[in-house]
């Protein structure tokens, strides 16, 4: 089974994708979409187009994706500097209608960056959506409350006492078995 997807998830502000890699996240979209659906087909339209940029341009017939690239570049703070002691290098999947999606992190020099471009084609090519579940109520109503009370409250020192409870039973047993022996 593979280690990475293409996670979906709910946010107080619509729906997300990210690619999570074994290790790490490797990609994030490119924007916040109001329906869990909208995010899952922005999935398809970038999945296309990384079929596409491998040469495998028959996976998804259906989806159009208009001359898809992945961008590597410098993208400076938002006063316009690009300071030295920041990772500066990121890398972008863009399409003659838009970017796609970009890189999760920043990266120390061209080269590393474009590694890291790299290692999301090859993981994303074979990633499927994969929804969080719940994560959709959770943002629109909120979490649900914990409910404190005599029954939960009970049920709270049942569970912590349990333990103790069995060590006593036990020491009162005059007669132990013990079982040993190979498994063969």
């Amino acid at each position: 089974m593979s280690r990475t997807a293409f996670e979906i998830y709910g946010r107080g502000f619509g729906w997300s994708w990210r690619l999570r890699g074994p290790a790490e996240v490797l990609a994030t979209g490119s924007r916040h979409y109001d329906t869990s659906r909208a995010a899952r087909d922005a999935i398809d339209i970038v999945r296309a187009a990384v079929a596409e940029l491998s040469g495998n341009e028959e996976s998804f017939p259906d989806t159009d994706v208009d001359a898809p690239d992945i961008i590597v570049e410098q993208e400076a703070t938002p006063s316009g500097e690009l300071p030295e002691e920041r990772n500066n290098w990121v890398w972008r999947l863009q399409t003659a209608n838009g970017v796609l999606g970009h890189s999760a992190d920043r990266f120390p020099t061209e080269m590393t960056a474009q590694s890291a471009a790299d290692q999301f084609l090859d993981y994303a090519a074979g990633a499927l959506p994969m929804f969080l579940v719940g994560a959709e109520y959770e943002w629109k109503t909120g979490p649900k409350p914990i409910e404190v009370g005599s029954s939960s409250l009970t049920g709270l020192v049942s569970e912590a006492t349990r333990g103790i409870r069995h060590r006593k039973v036990l020491d009162q047993i005059d007669t132990q078995i013990v079982v040993s022996g190979d498994s063969r």
